[in-house]
């Protein structure tokens, strides 16, 4: 690895963890300073998307993301509506499934469905990313002289045959 690269991996990497400490903070705020509240998906969201796969796709139904929305009762006693930010998927609750919410206590309709994915899935990935990134950096000597032995071993194999 010369210094030019050494150099990239290092800047990408803290960009990285910059990100990651962004996203932690913002998950963080959104823990601390909104209410926390049950609710009930009612029904999917159908969003057709317009890119330059879809165009291509010949089947109709990759034109759609499907969203989650939620109806809840805030502390106001009031019942709220939302659509959720979060695609429909493994990660998200179906409908007539009972979910956390986090919502704002100053304007309700600002919510969005509570899960450890939701919160924490950007940030852990932006971290591991820079942790990936690092690894060569860090261990540079331990690739380089792992890479002469296996080298060293497969000449001395080759050469013996």
């Amino acid at each position: 690895m010369n210094d030019t690269q050494r150099l990239s991996a290092i800047v990408i990497g803290i960009c990285l963890i910059i990100g990651g400490f962004f996203f932690t903070f913002q998950s963080v705020s959104l823990s601390k300073n909104y209410e926390r509240a049950f609710g009930k998906v009612i029904a999917e969201k159908s969003v057709k998307i317009e890119d330059d796969r879809s165009r291509r796709s010949s089947n109709k139904y990759n034109n759609y993301r499907n969203y989650p929305v939620v109806v809840f009762n805030a502390k106001d006693g009031k019942e709220y509506k939302f659509t959720s930010k979060v695609q429909s998927g493994m990660f998200t609750p179906g409908v007539n499934d009972r979910t956390a919410v986090l919502y704002n206590p100053a304007t309700p309709q600002d919510a969005e469905i509570s899960s450890f994915f939701t919160l924490w899935a950007l940030p852990l990935s932006l971290f591991f990313a820079a942790f990936l990134t690092f690894l060569p950096v860090l261990f540079e000597r331990q690739f380089n002289a792992l890479k002469d032995s296996v080298t060293a071993s497969i000449f001395k194999v080759l050469k013996s045959n």
